[in-house]
């Protein structure tokens, strides 16, 4: 029915959302500049539930990531990303926060300068909120997730991008605020 109704859409949630339709939806409206994805997020719940969908939103280090049809970059204008997730096992936090900072970093202004299509620009990240709960995961596990994602998109600050993620480990429910820098 959107598709019918010729919408622009700049802004959508996508809510327990299996990743073939998530990428019919984001591939069907590429005008999106601000998406949400929440749900969860784990290696078996990702593999059957999300299926790519993190890895076409990483764009590849040399060549942008096209999809079959369109010969675009996938998701091009998403500018403001918005993650709610949560994991369900102590050995997907490891994955999730490798596969978040890949996403990031490859959606940076430094890292898409040169590599986007001349005739399809696409827009690097302006801000990135990630709300995480790491359930069971220890308090080292989220500590180490800080760390490595501080120490990992620190850089990316120099570039305008503004990243504002919250993690909260099932231990005792503390939110924990993590500004970069």
């Amino acid at each position: 029915m959107l598709l019918r109704s010729k919408t622009i859409l700049r802004k959508v949630k996508l809510t327990s959302i299996l990743a073939d339709d998530a990428i019919s939806v984001i591939e069907s409206h590429p005008s999106i500049s601000e998406l949400t994805i929440s749900g969860c997020y784990d290696r078996d719940y990702y593999t059957e539930k999300l299926g790519d969908l993190f890895s076409r939103l990483t764009v590849a280090s040399k060549t942008p990531k096209f999809t079959e049809d369109t010969n675009n970059v996938f998701a091009p204008h998403v500018q403001f990303l918005n993650l709610e997730l949560y994991t369900r096992t102590k050995a997907s936090v490891q994955t999730f926060v490798e596969d978040i900072c890949e996403l990031v970093e490859s959606r940076s202004a430094a890292k898409l300068s040169g590599i986007s299509p001349s005739d399809h620009r696409v827009f690097p990240l302006r801000r990135v909120r990630l709300q995480a709960d790491l359930l069971y995961a220890d308090r080292a596990q989220v500590v180490e997730a800080y760390r490595i994602i501080g120490t990992r998109l620190k850089p990316l600050e120099a570039s305008g991008l503004f990243v504002s993620p919250k993690l909260r480990d099932e231990i005792d429910g503390t939110v924990r605020h993590f500004r970069v820098g």
